[in-house]
This record gives structure tokens, C-alpha cells and sequence, in this order.
């Protein structure tokens, strides 16, 4: 996604070749930009949550489900979406073939949940949880294929209560979650293994530390952040923080 002083872009670039497209163009605000995991709709939200799709290829953005919330993660095929509601933010899901929209996961008392992904499966959500009075956050894991909403006691926690842990991106294969942690001070990225049930294995790891003044995301949201897992190689997005200082000799006379 651009922003320019009139409007705001969707693209898409293709890693091999570094070829770019545009695939929107509004004057509208438009955000959290995603690509369903078998590379055929982009999804989108709008200021006033409002989602919609557009094909990898181009064309016409189709509306999907209006002042709905703002887009969280879409399933492979890009059918199935999950948002945070505009209000009373429980974990959502907006479903194609249904048009109707069902909440995965319930929100308890102050919290909020957010940041919630498909795993490649489909099998899985995992998601972060807000706790609004103390500013604490959690990740979890839920079931997606199931009854719904998931009852809390049936969450799989993969971090720790009272933590600054958030924003989940599944590795391809569902064996690792990658995450945003704060743990050392440092917004950096951690990870844990999981078995064939997403329960956690073994001790969180750190994958990349960010402890530079340069580079850092320690003031940008999840959203900006965008952190995504692909064979390989992890997608993120740092702010430079940088600034020069200049002298410029006085003439004389």
C-alpha cells in the first residue's frame, strides 16, 4: 500500500521478477491490504469498515460485507475473512458462501482481540488479546473448523498472562508461530514451535532482534508492522529513524 497526497494504492509485486501492478486506486482511506494464501484476491478494509476484494489479476473490487470492521486475516481461497468489529471487539469472521458473518471468539470484560490469522490449513486462528485496563497483551490459539464461539477454556495460550506479545503470523507448514514481542525491552520478532494440535513446544525464541535506534518498529502499529511467513523468509515493515546534520560556513564579506 502508497499514500500520496490524494489518494491511496493496493499493489502487488511479484518477488521474482520485482514487477509491480496497481490493483486499487481511491480517494478514499483504504487499509490493512492482504493476499489470500492462494494468491488470488487482495482484501481490504476502508475507513468506515467497509471490506472488500479485488483480483490478484485486476478488475472490479467487489464489496463483501459493509461498516463490518477492519481486516484481520483472509483463508486460502480468500472466502472466509476474519476482522475486528467497529465495535464490541470479539474475534469475527465474515463467510462468502453464506454472507453472514459469526464471531469465532468472545472478548472478556475490558479486552479487546485482535490481529487474528488463518493457518494455511484453515484449521486454526491464532489471534492477540488486549487487556484494555492494563495494557497487557496475550497470544492465543482457537479452534476455526468448529463450533463457534470458541469457549475460552478451550483457547491454547502460546504466551504468557500480563506480557506485551502480539500481532501472530503462522509459518506455512503450522509448525512455528512467528510474533511481535516486547519482551527484552525491544519491539522484536519471537516464535514458538507447535505440534499437530498447535499446542506450544519447547521455550519462545528470538528470530530477530531490533535493538538498533536506525531501524525499529517500536512506534508502529501491528497493522503497519504487517508481518507475514513464507518459505523462507519472514515480510515486515521497520521505520528508519535516522537524521543528518549540516554546517554551512557563513560567508563573509
Amino acid at each position: 500500500m502508497r499514500r500520496t497526497a490524494n489518494s491511496w494504492t493496493i499493489g502487488l509485486r511479484d518477488l521474482a521478477s520485482g514487477k509491480e501492478s496497481t490493483l486499487l486506486r481511491s480517494e478514499r482511506y483504504v487499509a490493512n491490504a492482504l493476499i489470500s494464501g492462494d494468491g488470488r484476491r487482495v482484501l481490504y478494509s476502508t475507513g468506515n469498515g467497509d471490506i472488500s476484494a479485488v483480483a490478484a489479476a485486476g478488475g472490479a473490487a467487489d464489496s463483501l460485507c459493509t461498516r463490518c470492521g477492519t481486516v484481520m486475516g483472509a483463508s486460502r481461497d480468500g472466502r472466509r475473512v476474519l476482522y475486528e468489529p467497529l465495535q464490541n471487539e470479539d474475534l469475527a469472521e465474515w463467510d462468502e458462501e453464506t454472507r453472514a458473518t459469526r464471531k469465532v471468539a468472545l472478548r472478556s470484560g475490558e479486552g479487546l482481540l485482535s490481529g487474528a490469522r488463518y493457518s494455511a490449513d484453515g484449521h486454526w486462528v491464532a489471534f492477540f488479546e488486549i487487556d484494555n485496563r492494563t495494557s497487557a497483551t496475550r497470544v492465543w490459539i482457537a479452534r476455526a473448523d468448529g463450533a463457534v464461539p470458541v469457549a475460552r477454556e478451550n483457547w491454547i495460550p502460546v504466551t504468557e498472562a500480563g506480557g506485551s506479545d502480539r500481532d501472530p503470523s503462522w509459518s506455512p507448514g503450522g509448525r512455528v508461530l512467528y510474533y511481535l514481542s516486547e519482551r527484552d525491552g525491544f519491539r522484536c520478532i519471537w516464535a514458538r514451535r507447535l505440534d499437530a494440535t498447535a499446542h506450544p513446544v519447547g521455550e519462545a525464541f528470538a528470530v530477530q532482534h531490533l535493538h538498533a535506534a536506525r531501524w525499529s518498529m517500536g512506534e508502529m502499529s501491528g497493522y503497519q508492522v504487517g508481518l507475514g511467513a513464507a518459505p523462507g523468509r519472514l515480510v515486515f515493515a521497520l521505520r528508519e529513524q535516522a537524521g543528518n546534520i549540516w554546517l554551512q560556513e557563513a560567508a563573509t564579506k
